[in-house]
């Protein structure tokens, strides 16, 4: 067993503790120590690059091994700098997959969610979910893909679909098996 485990059926991992960061053709990742509720972010780098199709050679990815006790659903929170889209006042969009899943497109700001800026602003945090399942228990590889530059990525909490966050920082990071 490599990779995260759970503690509970939680899996908490902080952004900058990735297994892998691949770069893409114009933009990579970038740690931002100090940045956002606990330890760091990550971001895509530079700041100005083009936005690009997840899941291809020209977007960057960082992949996160994590273990599951059972198979089913999990759900991936993503714990976000608030961020507006300074290039193009669109939304900012990332995606996630866990292995060799169809990326699924995030949204950070959609527009029904104008009255959310205040709170995720006051409380420095925007909690995005996603929900995926895993065929099997054991080891898998959770991808957050690059799509518009201006992602902060704090924390991930991988969980099973029921789970209800309880604390301002979330969980504590899990253990790492090596």
């Amino acid at each position: 067993m490599k990779g995260f485990v759970p503690d509970d059926g939680v899996i908490s991992i902080e952004a900058a503790n990735y297994s892998s960061a691949k770069p893409g053709k114009s933009a990579s990742w970038k740690v931002l120590p100090g940045h956002g509720r606990t330890v760091s972010g990550v971001t895509p780098f530079p700041v100005t690059s083009e936005p690009v199709v997840p899941g291809t050679a020209d977007s960057p990815v960082m992949e996160y091994q994590i273990n599951t006790t059972s198979a089913g659903p999990l759900k991936v929170a993503a714990y976000l700098s608030p961020s507006l889209n300074f290039q193009n006042n669109k939304s900012l969009v990332y995606a996630v997959s866990i292995d060799d899943e169809q990326p699924q497109l995030v949204n950070i700001n959609p527009a029904k969610a104008a009255r959310n800026w205040d709170t995720n602003v006051a409380e420095n945090i925007n909690i995005q979910t996603t929900l995926h399942q895993v065929k099997t228990a054991g080891s898998h590889t959770l991808k957050i893909w690059m799509v518009d530059p201006g992602i902060v990525l704090q924390r991930l909490v991988i969980s099973p679909e029921n789970y209800k966050e309880e604390t301002y920082l979330g969980p504590p990071e899990s253990a790492l098996k090596r």
